[in-house]
């Protein structure tokens, strides 16, 4: 019996931690490329799991 299938990644972007078991990481960003980031993707979200918004001193990002 198989089961649903299931998505292969996050419906939305999500941002992780550098050291997050969650994510291999492609690179690391500085908090204000990150803001930037958020300026252009509005559907960015931040790892519940990591945290990185307590890293980089600024707000979560993203709300479900």
């Amino acid at each position: 019996m198989e089961g649903p299938a299931q998505p292969r990644r996050p419906e939305r972007p999500l941002l992780h931690r550098g050291d997050c078991g969650l994510c291999k990481a492609a690179g690391y960003l500085s908090k204000d490329e990150v803001l930037l980031t958020a300026e252009q993707f509005t559907e960015l979200q931040m790892c519940d799991i990591c945290q990185p918004w307590g890293v980089l001193g600024i707000p979560k990002l993203g709300g479900a």
